[in-house]
C-alpha cells in the first residue's frame, strides 16, 4: 500500500502529482511532473483487482489489523469493511 508522508493511505481515484528536484553547489533543475494514482480496492498491490484482495481485505479485517482501517480515522469498523467493498465492486 502506497502512503503518504503522514502515513495516511492514497485513497482511489486521488492522483498525486510530483516533481523532484536536484540541486548541488552549481545550481538545481526540476523535473518535469509525475502523476500517481493509488487504487485502493487493489489491496494486496499485485496491480489487479481480484478476488485475492478481497480474500486478503476480509482476513487483515478479521484480524483488526490497522491495514484494514481503510477510512484512516483509527479504528476498524464496519464502515471501513463497507468503504472496501465499495471500492472494490467499483474496481478500484
Amino acid at each position: 500500500m502506497a502512503e503518504t508522508a503522514s502515513g495516511r493511505t492514497l485513497c482511489a481515484g486521488h492522483a498525486v502529482r510530483y516533481r523532484c528536484v536536484v540541486s548541488n553547489a552549481c545550481g538545481s533543475t526540476t523535473s518535469d511532473p509525475a502523476s500517481l494514482a493509488i487504487c485502493h480496492a487493489d489491496f494486496n498491490c499485485d496491480g489487479f483487482v481480484t478476488g485475492e484482495d478481497y480474500d486478503e481485505y476480509v482476513a487483515a479485517f478479521e484480524a483488526g489489523d490497522e491495514l484494514a482501517d481503510f477510512d484512516a480515522d483509527g479504528f476498524v469498523t464496519g464502515d471501513d469493511f463497507d468503504a472496501f467493498v465499495a471500492a472494490f465492486e467499483s474496481g478500484c
